[in-house]
Formats: structure tokens, C-alpha cells, sequence
């Protein structure tokens, strides 16, 4: 027997150890930070410079405004609960996460779904003049999912 001190990080009884979460819970804080600035960038250049010129653009700045809502609003709620093993925030807060959790996962879903449709019209019809492929379409369908979305899945809360 190893004494409740295990080589691997986890205690015998209760998994992983306090000192492994805390790792674990450092690694996801730094993650959280860069994720938040790069992405932050991200939408400050396509709108500084690059001033929605194009469709992939679009697309682009919604993916990462859903980057930034989970990892702002999900992320510290996630860490706490994981490096302490409890939840010791409200009922409200654990159904405001869960919310915000599937809101931004399925809208980044959604955007990709729609990201390879319009990549695949792109590539397969290139000649084509497509007059709805174009960036204020784009900012639309974004602002239907998020709604679409935010109205399904509050259904449920």
C-alpha cells in the first residue's frame, strides 16, 4: 500500500489530489486568460482592420465572441467546483452556468455547421454570384442562433 500518497496524483480514496487539482485548476486559469485576450483580439482586428470585409471574417468574430462567454462566465465557476470539490454558489448560478454553458457550445456548433455550408456552396459553386453570401446576412443568421437558442434552452431553465 502507498499510504494515501500515490505516485499517479490520486488519492486512494477520493481521485484526484489536492495538489493535482490545483495543476489542473492553474492550467485551466491560464487557458481561460489567453483564450479570453486572443480572442478579444481577435474581434478587435477584424473590426479595427479588417472592417468585415468578408463572410469567413464574420463567422470568425462569432466564434470567438462564444469563446470569450464560456470561458468569462464558465470557466471560474468550473474551477472552483473542480480544485475544491464542492459547489458553493447558488442554485441560480449553477443554472445561470449550465445555461451559458450549452448557449455558447451550441452556438459554436451551429456556426460551424453553417461555416461548412457556406464553405462547401463556396468551393463547389465558385463562379456563381451568390447574393446572400455576404457579411450583413451573416451577422444575421449569427443573431438568429444566438436568440434561437437562448429561447430553446431557456425553455428548460
Amino acid at each position: 500500500m502507498n499510504n494515501g500518497n500515490s505516485s499517479s496524483g490520486y488519492d486512494d480514496d477520493d481521485g484526484p489530489s489536492l495538489h493535482t487539482r490545483l495543476v489542473f485548476a492553474s492550467a485551466w486559469v491560464l487557458i481561460a486568460v489567453a483564450g479570453i485576450i486572443g480572442n478579444t483580439l481577435v474581434i478587435v482586428v477584424a473590426i479595427r482592420y479588417e472592417k468585415f470585409s468578408n463572410v469567413t471574417n464574420c463567422f470568425i468574430v462569432n466564434l470567438a465572441v462564444t469563446d470569450i462567454v464560456f470561458l468569462a462566465f464558465c470557466m471560474p465557476f468550473l474551477v472552483v467546483q473542480y480544485t475544491f470539490e464542492h459547489w458553493y454558489f447558488n442554485q441560480t448560478i449553477c443554472k445561470l452556468l449550465n445555461f451559458t454553458s450549452f448557449v455558447s457550445v451550441l452556438v459554436t456548433v451551429l456556426t460551424l455547421v453553417i461555416m461548412t455550408i457556406d464553405r462547401y456552396i463556396y468551393v463547389v459553386h465558385p463562379f456563381e454570384d451568390i447574393k446572400w453570401r455576404k457579411p450583413r446576412t451573416v451577422f444575421l443568421l449569427s443573431l438568429i442562433i444566438w436568440l434561437l437558442l437562448f429561447l430553446m434552452i431557456s425553455i428548460r431553465y
